[in-house]
């Protein structure tokens, strides 16, 4: 199976699984590569951004420097 291909599809189906349907599977696979990469970022940095501020409130520091 080619890597590239397993992880596209591990892409489509993450996003239609953390947006919740916001994105069909077809609307995914027509869409520029890096239009789905650039989704996954966004989300992968709004669940940073929660776990910190979730942190926050519970007193960790998950900030790194």
């Amino acid at each position: 199976m080619n890597e590239t291909n397993k992880n596209l599809r591990k892409q489509v189906y993450d996003i239609v699984l953390y947006t919740e349907g916001a994105f069909s599977v077809k609307e995914l696979y027509n869409m520029p590569l890096y239009h789905t990469s650039e989704i996954v970022e966004s989300y992968a940095d709004k669940n940073t951004k929660e776990k910190e501020a979730i942190d926050a409130v519970s007193g960790k520091n998950t900030q790194k420097f």
